[in-house]
């Protein structure tokens, strides 16, 4: 009877002894977990492509820009191209308004690869300072006040890439003279290669993630987002060299095809007007094919001829984000909409894009 309370004793005391190191061992755990880093947080901004011959922004889409927090717009001013075998600025922009103060603008000037290939080396700076002097006075038309970034867009190949570089080079030293930055739109297979494409002379890049499939192909399911496809551009363990921008698409279109062989791309074509069965006959999910000869948006389509409409979902999108933070490269960027339109904004509504720049913020 004597030994019982020497026991109880030795009993409470290593009870509290596997209690205290089971305090302390919490105590570690939370300190452990309180110290780890938390994931890292990105900062993007909202921006939206401006790609029309006007300049005249409806009452609906300022809202939806205003509701969505977007104040930085990539505004096409005018293309390069060939007129009578000289490199000239065409489809110049119409400026009907000024846009609000609180908007930042920023100028995007579309040159096509074949102006690149045949403008002779040595007018090449010529043509450099006639794209600056275009893109001021336009932009004196739209905002006040010089604009921070310019924009280049050309899909440059082999045999244009010395004299796009060398056009690069002249606008971005001209540019950063004045504190004024010099952007690059670039192109899935660009990125993929750029030991092949080369680095081009700029201060910044925006990947286009859309148009990554073969449009021409009769069998193609949708050239505008083909994740299948630009998984394999992605797959690469290399930064890109210059910080990267990002843009996803809204837009949707009609590839009219005859014979197998694609004829027409009709832009901002519904499903409402392919609806209707007086003209179009539903053979799948998102072709059709047309049973009476007819007009769509001005182009004359024959008995026969087949469309398959192209469009992008909430899903595909948000798909395309996960993608798109395996390679972002800066920890402050740019992740615009392509582009802003009526048709185009309808499809999405204001929270669903949000959502997408919140996923795209988040850290892996």
């Amino acid at each position: 009877m004597v030994s019982k309370p020497a026991t109880n004793i030795q009993n409470s005391l290593t009870l509290m002894t596997g209690i205290s190191r089971y305090s302390i061992l919490l105590l570690v755990l939370g300190l452990l977990v309180s110290c780890s880093p938390s994931p890292k947080e990105f900062t993007v901004t909202p921006a939206f492509y401006h790609w029309k011959s006007e300049f005249l922004p409806k009452e609906k889409e300022i809202d939806f820009l205003s509701t969505l927090s977007t104040s930085k717009l990539y505004v096409r001013y005018f293309d390069v191209a060939l007129e009578d075998g000289i490199p000239l600025p065409v489809a110049v922009l119409e400026s009907k308004t000024d846009f609000p103060d609180n908007y930042e603008i920023i100028p995007v000037v579309y040159i096509t690869n074949s102006a690149m290939k045949i403008i002779p080396p040595d007018e090449v700076r010529i043509l450099a300072d006639r794209i600056l002097e275009k893109v001021k006075s336009i932009h004196a038309n739209i905002a006040d006040g010089p604009f921070k970034q310019l924009q280049l867009d050309c899909d440059w190949s082999g045999d244009s890439k010395e004299n796009y570089f060398l056009l690069l080079d002249s606008i971005k030293k001209a540019l950063n003279d004045k504190n004024q930055s010099l952007s690059i739109t670039l192109r899935l297979h660009q990125f993929k290669n750029p030991k092949k494409s080369d680095i081009p002379p700029a201060d910044r890049a925006m990947l286009m993630f859309y148009n990554m499939g073969e449009v021409e192909d009769y069998l193609e399911t949708n050239s505008i987002l083909n994740l299948d496809a630009a998984s394999k551009y992605l797959d690469t363990k290399k930064r890109y060299p210059l910080p990267m921008d990002l843009v996803l698409p809204l837009f949707q279109w009609g590839c009219i095809f005859r014979d197998q062989q694609l004829v027409h791309l009709s832009n901002n074509l519904t499903l409402s007007v392919l609806g209707d069965k007086t003209r179009f006959s539903k053979l799948s999910d998102n072709r059709y094919r047309v049973i009476k000869s007819t007009y769509l948006q001005g182009y004359f389509l024959y008995e026969g001829d087949e469309i398959r409409h192209e469009s992008v979902s909430f899903e595909q999108l948000s798909s395309s984000v996960e993608l798109l933070k395996e390679i972002r490269n800066t920890d402050e960027f740019s992740m615009a909409f392509y582009h802003l339109d009526s048709l185009s904004i309808e499809q999405f509504s204001p929270t669903e894009l949000k959502q997408l720049m919140q996923q795209m913020a988040k850290g892996k």
